[in-house]
């Protein structure tokens, strides 16, 4: 795209040089020759002014590429005279190519820049590019009116043609600088777009990797859950089988229960009567043990009293007795005296 602009700039070059160039007519070859034996000092006419732009342009070359970028100053001239051709050539060439447009055999050289759009593209061998000016169509003469010019007229009419065309190499300069500089920054952005897609590479790449990695994790993550749900949807059916057993025993139980309920409440309204019953009674037979107890009371009171006499009796009866065995023992021991006496009188006798 560059290079289509650059070739696009050079041809409005062309065409403005053709349009701006006077028209004179040439009848003599003699004059033909005068005319272009033109000696240009470029350092003081076409390329001073640029030699501070160029120094620059050669210091950012150096800077970015690392290589001899020649500046204006280092450029000679050479004015071949059977062409008509105006060259501004290089004296020591590291980093150039040239490109040249050419119309008839009239050219001018300018130099052109690694970094210039189009630069691979260019022929290796003048390292200029061309650009035609003075005469063109049909040999050494100009076409015009029908009328001779002098020598001079020639001179100043070649002379405002190479004004006109040092003044175009200036635009084609500044084109060529600004299409350099904008070469620069697309250069400086592709390189960030081209490392930024770098990083996006790895980035993607990682990410993939991460997601691949993660999928496996998942999908093992998702076989183990899957295979924990169905234990535990084994285990809930066990669970829900038995729940369905404990609720039949609950039932069962329960039932159970309201009859055991039922009965126990059929025996208490028994015990409730039957101690309604007891309490009824209980009075009765308190009063029956109290009477009871006044009686036995009352027997003892008798028995007491019963008891006491016959202790009087008794002690009276026992006085009774001691006094009788007493007399009995007094009886006794005189009856023993008596027989022991008759005893000691018969044997005094049977002796």
């Amino acid at each position: 795209m560059n290079k289509k602009k650059q070739n696009s700039i050079v041809n409005k070059l062309l065409d403005d040089l053709l349009e701006d160039e006077p028209v004179t007519s040439v009848n003599s070859t003699e004059d033909d020759e005068s005319i272009y034996d033109i000696s240009v000092d470029t350092s003081e006419n076409v390329y001073d002014m640029q030699e501070s732009r160029a120094s620059k342009k050669a210091k950012n070359y150096t800077e970015l590429k690392g290589e001899e970028i020649p500046s204006y100053s280092d450029f000679e001239v050479e004015n071949d005279d059977e062409d008509q051709t105006i060259e501004v050539k290089p004296r020591s060439i590291k980093a150039h190519k040239k490109t040249e447009v050419e119309s008839d055999d009239n050219t001018i050289a300018v130099p052109v820049e690694p970094s210039d759009p189009g630069f691979d593209s260019l022929i290796d061998t003048q390292q200029s590019v061309r650009v035609g000016v003075g005469r063109f169509s049909g040999g050494r003469s100009f076409m015009g009116g029908g009328t001779n010019v002098g020598t001079t007229d020639a001179i100043l009419s070649q002379s405002e043609a190479l004004r006109i065309a040092q003044q175009r190499i200036t635009e084609v300069e500044e084109e060529v600088e600004r299409l350099r500089e904008e070469n620069e920054g697309l250069a400086a952005a592709g390189e960030a777009i081209s490392k930024h897609v770098d990083e996006l590479k790895s980035k993607l790449a990682r990410a993939e990797a991460k997601n691949k990695d993660m999928e496996e994790r998942f999908e093992e993550e998702k076989t183990t859950l899957l295979e924990a749900i169905q234990i535990k949807d084994e285990e809930l059916e066990r669970r829900r089988i038995k729940q369905e057993e404990f609720d039949a025993r609950l039932s069962s139980n329960l039932r159970k229960v309201r009859v055991r309920e039922r009965e126990l409440e059929n025996r208490l309204e028994l015990v409730k009567m039957e101690g309604a019953a007891l309490l009824r009674s209980k009075d009765e037979i308190i009063l029956d043990l109290k009477r009871q107890l006044d009686q036995a009371q009352q027997e003892i009171e008798s028995y007491r009293s019963k008891g006491q006499d016959l202790g009087r009796q008794l002690g009276e009866k026992q006085e009774m007795l001691r006094r009788t065995v007493k007399a009995l023992r007094l009886a006794l021991s005189m009856l023993d005296g008596e027989e022991g006496a008759g005893r000691g009188s018969s044997g005094e006798k049977a002796g």
